[in-house]
Formats: structure tokens, C-alpha cells, sequence
């Protein structure tokens, strides 16, 4: 087992599909606030598409490497609130993870980045069915983000007793590759399924490379968007590697369009 108690930082960082529309989010701070007015919040996110699981697998495992060891991230895409899933609370990197056991944890732990699970068994009071997000994970993100150990908040299982899913990859053919569209951002950039270090691996040419969308075809990679006229379509690779179809200064979602799900067919030489 690996070390259960981390010299906290007092942040926490929510990752969730509530969207803004709707007080959850508030009511989710309130909670944390109400555990301890030191706790630093910072929303990463309250924009993934209702339970998305992989998506919110894949926005935890790119974003908490940047804040500093011992922030607690908080994820609540929930779809399996009220049943009888568990709750969990991990340590792993420096940092402590909280999420329901839906597969939130997936790529942490494929990538091996968790070392101690515990299934949280405090109940710090009223909860509703509906509700665990504020009720249970809020006071015990608080908790952890004030120094309580792990310990005190639940019993240590097998980590590979947690739930994982399936995440979105792509097939590889001998001249192409098909994938799909991931994530559709606020600017209407659509992330693929494939990531540079595929590409590398599978020695897939991409000086070459021919992107098919929506009847729409690109040819080669940019470098940046600014090397693309305004309003031009291109792809490139995003800060987290992945392959990005964009228009420079537009959306490429409206323009082209397109959404999740959407087949992608990357045609290249060896």
C-alpha cells in the first residue's frame, strides 16, 4: 500500500456535469464551505455532457498534474446516485481523488497513478438520493482538504476491486485509421480519439496525413492554428496530444458540422 495521508494544500478542484443552469454547483461549494471556509475551490469544469464517464475520466487525468501536490479533485458525474455503487476516496501522485466508483478512475488507474482506495463509509449527516455529491464527497473533500486522513473517512479495498469502462480508442486498418469525435469545446474544436503517441507507435507518415469529416477532407497537420488562414479548417495535435480538427477563428462543430460520436478515418502511409 502506499502512503494514505498527504500534507493537504486546502485546494479542491470540482470536475462535474450540473452544468450553470442550476444551483448544484452552489449548493456543492455551500457544502464544501460549510465543512471549512479555508478550503480553496477551483472549478475545472461543470461542462461535461450529462453522464459522461470517459469524458470525465479523461478531464481528471489531464488537469490535476497541474496543481500542487495534496489538492483533493472532486469529480460528480453521478448516473448511478442512490444505488447501492460505492463512493470513493484515493490517493495517488501527491494528490487525493474523490468520485464515485463508476469509472471516474479508469485512466488513473491504467496509467498506475493511484496507490491507496478507500470506499467511504462517513456519513457526515443529512443525504439526499439524489444528492451524494453534496452530501457525502463535498464534506469529505473538506475533510481531506483540512488533513484528515483517509482513514477517517472510509476502509481501504483492492484497487482492483474498482469499476472501470470502456474509453473511446479507435481501428487501426492497413492504410487508415478510424476514430471518433471525443469532445466538442467552447470554441467548437473537436478532439479524436487518437493521440500522437498512437500514431507514432502504429508509424503511421503524418507529413502525409489525410483527415476525413463530416464529407469534409483535410490534408496534412498544422502545427498551430495561426498557420492556417482565418476561417481555414485544419488538424493538429492539442495540449494533451490528442488530434484536434479546428477552424482557425471559427467553429469547426457549426461549420462543418459535427458532434460527438462523429466517425473520423485518418488516411496515411507507412
Amino acid at each position: 500500500m502506499g502512503m494514505s495521508s498527504i500534507d493537504s494544500s486546502g485546494i479542491v478542484t470540482l470536475i462535474t456535469d450540473f452544468g450553470l443552469t442550476d444551483p448544484y454547483v452552489g449548493q456543492l461549494k455551500g457544502a464544501l464551505l460549510s465543512s471549512s471556509t479555508k478550503v480553496t475551490i477551483v472549478d475545472l469544469t461543470h461542462s461535461i455532457a450529462p453522464h459522461d464517464i470517459p469524458a470525465a475520466a479523461q478531464t481528471l487525468f489531464s488537469s490535476f498534474q497541474f496543481f500542487p501536490a495534496g489538492t483533493v479533485h472532486l469529480t460528480v458525474v453521478d448516473p448511478g446516485v442512490g444505488s447501492t455503487r460505492k463512493i470513493l476516496a484515493a490517493t495517488g501522485a501527491g494528490h487525493y481523488f474523490i468520485a464515485p466508483d463508476n469509472g471516474i478512475f479508469t485512466i488513473l488507474l491504467k496509467q498506475n497513478i493511484i496507490e491507496d482506495v478507500y470506499q467511504i463509509t462517513l456519513e457526515p449527516g443529512a443525504r439526499s438520493t439524489t444528492f451524494h455529491g453534496r452530501d457525502i464527497m463535498a464534506p469529505v473533500a473538506a475533510l481531506l482538504a483540512k488533513g484528515e486522513r483517509l482513514s477517517a473517512v472510509g476502509v481501504p479495498i483492492i484497487k482492483d476491486q474498482c469499476t472501470t469502462v470502456a474509453l473511446p480508442g479507435f481501428v487501426e486498418q492497413e492504410d487508415h485509421v478510424i476514430a471518433q469525435v471525443i469532445r466538442v469545446d467552447h470554441f467548437g474544436n473537436l478532439r479524436i480519439s487518437i493521440k500522437k503517441s498512437d500514431l507514432d507507435r502504429i508509424g503511421a507518415a503524418q507529413s502525409q496525413m489525410r483527415i476525413a469529416i463530416s464529407g469534409m477532407e483535410i490534408a496534412g497537420l498544422s502545427a498551430t492554428y495561426s498557420s492556417q488562414e482565418t476561417g481555414s479548417l485544419c488538424a493538429l495535435f492539442d495540449s494533451d496530444g490528442f488530434l484536434e480538427v479546428a477552424i482557425n477563428q471559427g467553429s469547426a462543430a457549426e461549420i462543418l458540422p459535427a458532434q460527438l460520436g462523429d466517425q473520423v478515418t485518418l488516411w496515411f502511409s507507412r
